[in-house]
């Protein structure tokens, strides 16, 4: 008897398998799991910046205000132009 052939194991009639559609759902998912770590990490990121500035300059909570607001603000940007950024990739590839 022969023995299996491992490259074979786990497709399904001439196509990549699930392990290749898996692979490709992925790859076309990742930059958009990103985002949401990328504008939490904006927010807070600045908004730890105004807490240390109102710190140094006693002009608490101002600052941190600030910080907060120019965090969100700045993080909703990137999040929006990376959204469109990824459409327009979408679409270009035809799908």
């Amino acid at each position: 008897m022969e023995s299996p052939n491992p490259s074979t194991k786990g497709k399904s009639d001439g196509e990549g398998g699930w392990l290749d559609s898996f692979g490709k759902a992925y790859r076309d998912a990742a930059p958009y799991l990103a985002l949401g770590i990328q504008l939490a990490a904006t927010v807070v990121l600045l908004f730890f910046f105004g807490r240390w500035a109102d710190e140094q300059f006693s002009t608490r909570p101002w600052m941190m205000l600030i910080g907060l607001f120019v965090g969100t603000v700045a993080g909703m940007i990137n999040f929006v132009r990376t959204i469109n950024q990824l459409g327009k990739r979408h679409q270009d590839r035809g799908q």
